[in-house]
């Protein structure tokens, strides 16, 4: 499965990527966390991985990928990879492994007047496109805040989108987008309530109308402070057990 986490900024996405990339491996699952964020830097920290060179760096950077997709041709229309693309397959310089979860990353926002993401998001799209896994293997994509790859359609190519809201009306109101867009891209689509309290989900409950929840993760002291010192997070809460076994489910009926 490839899997996109989704949702606006600071609702949780890169903590829940990696916790549920420890609970996939625990279940015995072969794991892959990508990191297509442009401007978040701290995955690979929360990973506890060392960050390798970015996939854009390895074609070239911007210009290089910019390049490559110029000469497409009916022939090879996607000139960026040679033909299928599997987790080994991938440049070696590109990626990282730490606990038995490997970690690749896209490309970053790094230097003043750059311009903007959008090399990230084509090279995000045509890699889930030719990314061929077999029945034990998981991706998780952690996608930047927003729902900017839903317009680029970046999730036409993956199987699932994961939503997740943290307790605003905010979060609420983009549910109801994600879910929309999710639709028309032809995935299934699901939400978890993250950073969340009893009092919290009954309001966020009323919000989301007949959007139901997978899971609900508490407001944890013991993640936030990890995150705070910059220390790797090696532990799941039992909450991320439900969206690991509605996705294994998912995974079962596509099968």
């Amino acid at each position: 499965m490839k899997i996109m986490i989704c949702g606006k900024g600071g609702s949780g996405k890169s903590t829940v990527s990696v916790l549920l990339a420890r609970a996939l491996k625990y279940k015995g699952r072969e794991v892959m966390v990508v990191d297509a964020d442009e401007s978040n830097y701290g995955l690979a920290r929360l990973l506890g991985v060392s960050p390798p060179t970015m996939l854009m760096e390895h074609f070239g950077g911007k210009p290089g990928v910019r390049e490559k997709l110029k000469t497409a041709s009916s022939l090879n229309p996607v000139p960026l990879f040679s033909g299928p693309v599997t987790l080994s397959s991938l440049p070696a310089a590109c990626v990282d492994k730490a606990d038995g979860i490997s970690f690749l990353a896209m490309g970053k926002i790094r230097d003043f007047g750059e311009g903007c993401a959008c090399m990230v998001g084509v090279l995000t799209k045509k890699l889930l496109e030719n990314l061929v896994l077999d029945k034990n293997q998981r991706v998780v994509v952690d996608t930047e805040a927003g729902v900017e790859h839903f317009g680029r359609g970046v999730e036409a190519s993956s199987d699932v989108a994961v939503g997740v809201l943290d307790p605003t009306v905010e979060s609420a109101a983009l549910a109801f987008k994600m879910a929309q867009m999710a639709k028309k891209a032809g995935i299934a689509a699901g939400f978890i309530l993250n950073k969340t309290s009893p009092s919290a989900e009954k309001i966020m409950e009323k919000h989301l109308g007949g959007i139901p929840l997978i899971c609900r993760i508490p407001q944890l002291d013991s993640l936030f402070e990890a995150s705070l010192e910059g220390k790797a997070l090696t532990e799941y809460p039992p909450a991320v057990e439900d969206l690991c076994q509605w996705l294994e489910n998912l995974s079962s009926k596509k099968a």
